[in-house]
């Protein structure tokens, strides 16, 4: 019933960026969505802004208290230490999301294979190959 209430069925494109963008130029830097939109399928997005604002917290914080640079150079000098620190990391969950898109999408035979292997994986085991996303600090 529910299904025969739709008129129409809508696809929708998802978009990302690619790996090699420009994160930050002068005394502006981006962070989240705006330098790294991925795919949704590691469920990440909006856990990587996080990370991207404490890290620019950070060395924004450690600019401060270098004294011998001038304000506006310490604050370039920053945001180049920032894009240089989240680069690597963000590259690998980008990835993630593309391989987690085609797995998910899988159809048929292959389907079933991967059906099969999160079973007899299991939770825990599952949820084990990201930990390296979940333990993350900074």
């Amino acid at each position: 019933m529910l299904i025969g209430a739709v008129d129409g069925w809508r696809k929708w494109a998802l978009f990302t960026l690619p790996e090699a963008g420009s994160w930050q130029e002068g005394s502006v830097a981006l962070l989240g969505d705006a330098v790294h939109a991925m795919l949704p399928f590691a469920a990440q997005g909006a856990g990587l802004a996080i990370e991207d604002a404490a890290v620019l917290a950070k060395v924004l914080s450690e600019a401060k208290s270098e004294a011998k640079i001038e304000p506006g150079a310490q604050v370039v000098a920053a945001l180049k230490r920032y894009a240089s620190a989240r680069r690597a990391r963000v590259k690998l969950v980008q990835r993630l999301a593309r391989e987690q898109g085609r797995i998910y999408h899988l159809t048929g035979a292959m389907a079933l294979a991967r059906d099969l292997t999160i079973r007899a994986l299991g939770p825990a085991r599952l949820l084990a190959l990201q930990n390296w996303i979940y333990d993350w600090r900074p």
